[in-house]
């Protein structure tokens, strides 16, 4: 057990026992916006209220707990798709089973989230084999899964920045007006889903160049020409009777990896309803600011380049080299075939035998899963250059990562609440959360 965890106080250990055992559909019931927070100030016609408290930031095993709900481990998918009926596993990019669903274990979505010690990634994708086997999922005991949720916030957590004031703080280029007031705030804790949609875009067009399904994409922006396969088309590799338009199927992928983001965020919402904790879900910003391309603010620092050819001449986000390094040509010697190499490298090495596998007898399995041929891997490269060269960007039409929602956790100001609505807008976790949580402080509503 760590010493973080033997130094907590006997009551947190049991508010922790009360937020994992939080009956489930209790939290989908009791789910809400809480938007103002300990510390907040709303200058408005009827909401007119400041907080008389100073604002508290989340304790360090309230934010774990809440990161692990967002993003973290328990355990290994089971895979449980029958080689020979259904085809090959290799669609699969992870054996790693995360809290939130995710197309073929992509796990495209990268948790960043500020506080009052600056703004922080959790840089999960390329975890320890071993923790696909211990950790959260091997626990048993309130201590234990408390002891876990905080070795994996330490272990896996990145610092970007010192300031969290590199991220908008509701001014209206960098927030809408109805969310400015309270967000990314003294005391809170920010959430910041980011999806990088590259990884199950190569992993797509690879399953759509296997043997099952063969299918040819199409431009259906340049009159429906083929995307480089010409040749693949004559050679049989793929077939001609199942046209995908190109921009159609990077919407796709886009919107199957962005949904991630909801997934995470609702669950880091349920778990804050367990805990007593305030908090919303929101959108309403220009993810260009969030990230970084605009020269207000330095967001998360993500590299922004700009096509110079084709109908979009934006800048548009590829991540950043040290967390979310998108599959793209600026990261690899502006070369588009080298992310496929790249691709299949990051890929197939999680198919090593040292990697541990769900099943009793993992060979059997795994010798049904034949990695793609050449010609599979030049037919994917020639759709990439087909790409590159029409558009001079990747993806032609979205792109490679983005934002779409937020949660912000906070401690609740119950004043606010008892003046404006009545009795029951808050529950009793929320009343008695400062003497749950933190006993090492005087609770600031009581008299």
């Amino acid at each position: 057990m760590t010493q973080k965890l033997l130094q907590m106080e006997p009551q947190v250990l049991e508010a922790v026992k009360k937020a994992l055992e939080h009956p489930f559909f209790k939290a989908i019931e009791n789910r809400k916006s809480l938007r103002f927070p300990v510390g907040g100030n709303l200058e408005a016609t009827y909401f007119n209220f400041q907080s008389p408290r100073e604002p508290v930031p989340l304790s360090e095993i309230e934010e774990a707990l809440l990161v692990w709900a967002a993003t973290g481990i328990v355990g290994q998918i089971f895979s449980d798709i029958d080689p020979d009926k259904f085809g090959p596993l290799g669609t699969l990019m992870h054996w790693q089973r995360r809290t939130w669903p995710s197309p073929c274990a992509s796990h495209g979505t990268q948790l960043f989230f500020s506080n009052d010690e600056g703004i922080w990634a959790m840089k999960v994708w390329d975890i320890d084999p071993e923790d696909l086997t211990v950790g959260f999922a091997a626990a048993q005991t309130v201590e234990e899964k408390a002891e876990a949720a905080l070795e994996f916030y330490h272990k896996y957590r990145v610092k970007i920045s010192d300031n969290r004031d590199d991220l908008p703080t509701g001014e209206v280029t960098g927030f809408w007006t109805f969310n400015a007031w309270n967000a990314n705030r003294p005391g809170t804790t920010l959430f910041i889903p980011v999806s990088d949609f590259t990884i199950e875009y190569l992993n797509i067009l690879f399953l759509f160049t296997s043997p099952q399904y063969r299918w040819n994409i199409i431009d259906e922006l340049h009159g429906g020409r083929n995307c480089g396969t010409d040749r693949w088309l004559k050679s049989g590799l793929i077939k001609d009777d199942v046209p995908l338009p190109l921009a159609a199927t990077e919407r796709l992928v886009a919107t199957l990896i962005a949904a991630e983001q909801a997934f995470a965020m609702q669950n880091v919402s349920l778990a804050a309803v367990g805990m007593g904790l305030g908090g919303w879900l929101f959108g309403g910003h220009i993810p260009m600011a969030v990230m970084g391309g605009t020269p207000q603010w330095k967001g998360l620092g993500f590299k922004f380049v700009t096509a110079e050819k084709g109908d979009f001449p934006l800048p548009y986000p590829i991540g950043r080299e040290d967390v979310l390094k998108t599959l793209h040509p600026y990261w690899y010697n502006g070369d588009i075939e080298q992310i496929v190499d790249a691709f299949n490298e990051m890929k197939w090495k999680k198919y090593d035998p040292s990697v541990p596998k769900p099943f009793k007898a993992p060979d059997q399995v795994m010798c049904h899963v034949p990695p793609p041929t050449k010609d599979e891997v030049r037919c994917v490269k020639d759709i990439l250059r087909y790409i590159w060269d029409t558009y001079g960007r990747f993806p032609a039409t979205v792109d490679p990562c983005s934002t779409a929602i937020f949660y912000q956790a906070q401690h609740l100001e119950l004043e606010f609440y008892d003046k404006f609505y009545p009795a029951g807008t808050y529950s009793p976790l929320h009343e008695k959360h400062f003497e749950l949580w933190h006993p090492e402080m005087k609770d600031p509503f009581r008299k």
